[in-house]
């Protein structure tokens, strides 16, 4: 047996270890996307006051967009201003949309400056599909991210699901059955799985990866999620595993998620507080970290 020790979470001496990890992880998150939106919406806002004033003024996407490269547009004309940024992408319209929590809607930032609503009617809860993305409900919206096809799609985190919004503006879910647990098996169905998504990416593969619990999910063309990144036993914490196969490491609280141009995969790790790089011969290794975890140091290894 070998003698390199698991140092537990801090947060397994807590009376529910894993309602306060879910809360804490939500809590920084959004500390740290708010400052990066603000970044993003200032830098834009200046770009917009440069343009203006040198004589050109952006075009409205609304009036001189052609239908065909025109993508999810919002059916609710009222502005509204944003409250909690939780994440931001880039439509194929050029438009910066958000991901609002407080709000519970996705919104989308026009070329003017203005903010419209492309999802969400504002109340917390789980409604609407089938119909108008603006007229259904959805619950802490978190990780947001626009697909090969142009069709957004939403990590619902308080309702457990993935939900897409199609370019004509009709929402649909994808993924998740409501609850919320830190492990999915390889398989299993995406409409069948309990999910906790906070982060959606697309690959070189054309397929969607889900950071949610502990693990990054691959949602197949065959409609089930395969493990990318996360041990398969869900018992060890920390940085565990980095140097070998990516599916015999720890996941640890993954956290935002996004891909280079070779391919390889990045993985914000929220509990271990580093930046862990999955490769395509599915290698994991961490390219930062900031992490002394407990008495011992990071977790590397386990016991035997």
């Amino acid at each position: 047996m070998s003698t390199t020790s698991v140092v537990p979470s801090e947060a397994s001496e807590l009376v529910d270890p894993e309602l306060v990890i879910r809360e804490a992880r939500r809590r920084q998150r959004r500390r740290w996307i708010v400052i990066a939106a603000v970044v993003v919406l200032v830098t834009c806002a200046a770009a917009a006051i440069v343009g203006t004033t040198g004589g050109r003024v952006a075009p409205n996407r609304h009036s001189s967009t052609p239908p065909s490269t025109r993508k999810v547009t919002s059916n609710a004309p009222t502005t509204v201003q944003p409250e909690r940024p939780e994440s931001l992408a880039v439509g194929p319209d050029g438009n910066i949309y958000m991901a609002d929590g407080i709000r519970n809607q996705i919104l989308e930032r026009l070329p003017g400056g203005s903010f419209v609503p492309v999802a969400g009617n504002g109340t917390a809860g789980f409604s609407g599909d089938g119909g108008s993305a603006t007229k259904a409900e959805l619950n802490d919206p978190a990780g947001i991210t626009f697909g090969p096809n142009h069709t957004l799609y939403i990590a619902d985190l308080g309702n457990g699901r993935i939900r897409v919004v199609s370019p004509t503006g009709t929402i649909t879910t994808i993924a998740g059955d409501g609850g919320q647990t830190d492990w999915v098996a390889d398989g299993t169905p995406a409409v069948a799985a309990s999910i906790d998504p906070s982060a959606l990416a697309f690959g070189p593969d054309a397929l969607m990866y889900v950071a949610t619990g502990s693990q990054v999910l691959r949602l197949g063309v065959d409609g089930a999620f395969t493990r990318v990144l996360g041990e398969d036993d869900n018992e060890y914490s920390g940085l565990y595993g980095i140097g070998g196969p990516a599916v015999d490491a720890s996941a640890d609280g993954p956290d935002g998620l996004a891909f280079d141009a070779a391919g390889n995969l990045y993985v914000a790790g929220f509990n271990t507080k580093s930046i862990l790089m999955v490769d395509p011969a599915v290698t994991v290794s961490v390219i930062g970290t900031a992490y002394p975890r407990g008495n011992g140091g990071l977790v590397t290894e386990r016991d035997a």
